[in-house]
């Protein structure tokens, strides 16, 4: 995101008259216009803050040359900050934003160095929002605008004001005697933060240009570590060209723009730490554009969000996306630059994936126009047993490239899949179901199917055992799942998971006849697995004892929801259902997931039209949102598995991974 940013802005001034567009408004918890809020906006880490005026109803509108990640926030005096994170394409405008102040809360704490003393004068430089929203609050830039910069005082003590309740904050602190340092996962309100502040490496260096060596004043040096959390430290040269800061030893990448200028890409520096000073000097090129357009081969219609990754000197230097036009436009330093086209959703990968491009100095290349064919889309027929008798209203799940949801089967049987991305052998590979019976199918198409093709249904097999341990004990909560036997061990293409009980028991009765797999236990350093097996229509197999070497058992996180009661709780957005004595489907997963399997659930239940089964999600770190279809809480899962299925008295009778089999939900009692 951050290359991205710096390259552009060297080049706006001269290259591109482009600009996106940003509007918004700021409201308070009643929602009423905060005409008196201040909005910034923040081109990447080394970009200038801007600030946005607000009217009296409190919206506001910016534009500019923004482009990849920007930050959007708002302040006002007794009230907790807002923000969104943006990633945007340049040309492009924005949905309007809604930023919402609410009660305001601070984090204290105290910055100490090495031996336990207080640091005074050390600055929180930088505070970032995880939740409810992702945004980063860059507190040393907004000191030029007024803001007072937090600072800890001669015991040390620092405080922050204006954080919103309820959210996760990470901060950054830095001083110019110690390497600057980052503390995460603090919760809104906490007053015991510890910082602890290392002498670390001190970096000095210059800035030239490479065409004449002469010292390049007033660029923005950018170093970013490696190693998670992925801490950012940014300088600025002098008069002379120099720059200095100070490091925690590490990998880092590093870049240096300045106006017309730019280094060949992010160059990859390691800070050993075997001595207390390092130089870093960098050496900078004239830098040009280059720019063109993508679009559907079909339609003939621009492709919006493609991904071009720019590589100079052997070093990534940008990533860009095209804007709703089609269009990108990227700076590159001058010579010989490396285009990389990704794979887009819904099309086929590009053809060429790569282009070399030479750029000038001031100047701009425009590319031919590039064209992406769009993905097949295949069709199916659901029959039953009898190969003649179409089966209305089957359930098709995908496992490869497995997607989160359901399909549904037509009157006649048919049904349509769309994928967002194509295996690289170029097969879909899935499973159907019937709606009322016991019944299932896997299938593969290829790209043949886009005409056609059938698929039988038969009854289920079951499958059950027990996993123990080395010494002959149950192992519970153990990942337990079957897969092709010929599928790659790094790349497994799973048929089904479930999880042992308290007994170390497992048992699955949606296992599709004709299939063969192997049943092997999961875990860190964990061995077991049965012999391979292929059972007809109706077959219970016993796979007897699975035993295990190293641990089986897959880490809780310490207690986590309480499914039991889950309707008892207060969601974060959607409605409870107050329905008591109905079975229920709670499903788990991370924020980044949460859009997909919220939608996908929904249309489960759709597709299922099954009214006598609830369902809800659970999101680890929290989920923000206005409303939804199910109920949506935050929360981590009590157990290895992601699914549960409860019956009416809200005992577990299934854990699995994701959507459960059809006939689970249908025979819930």
């Amino acid at each position: 995101m951050i290359c991205r940013v710096l390259a552009i802005l060297a080049l706006y001034g001269a290259c591109t008259a482009q600009t996106t567009v940003i509007t918004g408004q700021v409201t308070d918890l009643s929602g009423q216009g905060a005409a008196a809020a201040r909005v910034f906006i923040e081109p990447g880490l080394g970009g200038e803050l801007v600030e946005s005026k607000v009217d009296g109803e409190g919206r506001f509108r910016a534009e500019g040359p923004f482009q990849g990640g920007v930050g959007v926030f708002a302040l006002a005096a007794g009230l907790g900050l807002s923000g969104e994170h943006l990633t945007l394409a340049l040309g492009e405008n924005c949905t309007p934003l809604q930023l919402v102040l609410g009660a305001q809360v601070a984090v204290s704490g105290t910055v100490l160095n090495e031996k336990g003393e207080p640091v005074p004068g050390a600055r929180i430089t930088r505070i970032a929002l995880s939740r409810p929203s992702k945004v980063g609050i860059p507190l040393a830039k907004l000191a030029a605008f007024g803001v007072a910069e937090p600072k800890s005082d001669e015991k040390g003590k620092f405080r922050i004001e204006g954080l919103p309740e309820g959210a996760t904050v990470a901060i950054k602190v830095g001083h110019p005697e110690y390497a600057q340092e980052a503390v995460d996962e603090i919760t809104a309100g906490q007053d015991n933060v510890k910082v602890k502040m290392g002498r670390g490496v001190l970096i000095r260096g210059e800035v030239k240009s490479r065409q004449n060596q002469a010292p390049v004043s007033g660029s923005v040096v950018v170093l970013r570590n490696t190693q998670a959390p992925h801490d950012t430290s940014v300088g600025k040269t002098d008069g002379f060209g120099s720059y200095s800061l100070r490091l925690k030893p590490g990998v880092y990448l590093c870049q240096a723009t300045a106006v017309g200028q730019t280094t060949a890409g992010w160059q990859k520096v390691t800070v050993s730490g075997e001595l207390p000073e390092q130089t870093i000097s960098l050496g900078l090129a004239g830098v040009g554009a280059i720019q063109g357009s993508i679009g559907d081969a079909v339609s003939g219609n621009p492709v919006e969000g493609v991904r071009i990754r720019l590589e100079s000197g052997g070093n990534v230097a940008a990533m860009v996306r095209t804007n709703a036009k089609g269009e990108f436009r990227m700076a590159a330093a001058e010579g010989e630059n490396i285009l990389y086209f990704d794979a887009t959703p819904g099309y086929l990968p590009p053809d060429p994936r790569a282009m070399r491009v030479s750029v000038q100095s001031g100047g701009a290349v425009e590319l031919p126009g590039m064209w992406l064919v769009p993905l097949p889309t295949y069709k199916m027929q659901v029959v039953e047993e009898d190969e003649a008798t179409p089966v209305p209203g089957a359930v098709i799940t995908l496992l490869r490239p497995r997607q989160f949801g359901w399909l549904s089967t037509d009157e006649n049987g048919w049904g349509e899949i769309r994928v967002v991305n194509l295996p690289q052998d170029g097969r879909v590979i899935g499973f159907a179901e019937h709606p009322t019976k016991a019944a299932g199918a896997v299938f593969a198409l290829d790209r043949s199917a886009t005409a056609g093709a059938k698929v039988k249904l038969m009854p289920y097999g079951s499958v059950a055992g027990v996993v123990v341990n080395e010494k002959g004990k149950p192992v519970a909560d153990a990942v337990v799942g079957a897969a092709f036997p010929d599928s790659p061990v790094d790349n497994p293409l799973l048929l089904w998971r479930t999880v042992t009980d308290g007994e170390g028991r497992f048992r699955w009765d949606a296992v599709v006849p004709g299939v063969p797999q192997r049943c092997a236990v999961g875990g860190t350093g964990a061995q077991g697995e049965s012999a391979n097996f292929n059972l007809a229509p109706n077959e219970t197999k016993d796979l007897g004892t699975l035993t295990v070497s190293g641990s089986a058992k897959e880490e809780g996180e310490g207690g986590g929801f309480k499914l039991a009661h889950w309707r008892e709780e207060k969601p974060d957005c959607g409605a409870v259902s107050k329905r008591p004595g109905h079975p229920s489907l709670v499903v788990f997963c991370d924020q980044a997931a949460a859009d997909l399997v919220i939608e996908g659930l929904d249309q489960a239940l759709r597709a299922a039209k099954r009214t006598g089964w609830d369902a809800a999600v659970v999101v680890r770190g929290g989920y923000a949102c206005k409303d939804a279809p199910l109920p949506v809480f935050s929360g981590t899962p009590p157990g290895a598995a992601t699914s549960y299925l409860l019956n009416a008295e809200g005992a577990v009778t299934l854990r699995t991974f994701g959507l459960p089999p059809l006939r689970y939900l249908v025979s819930a009692p």
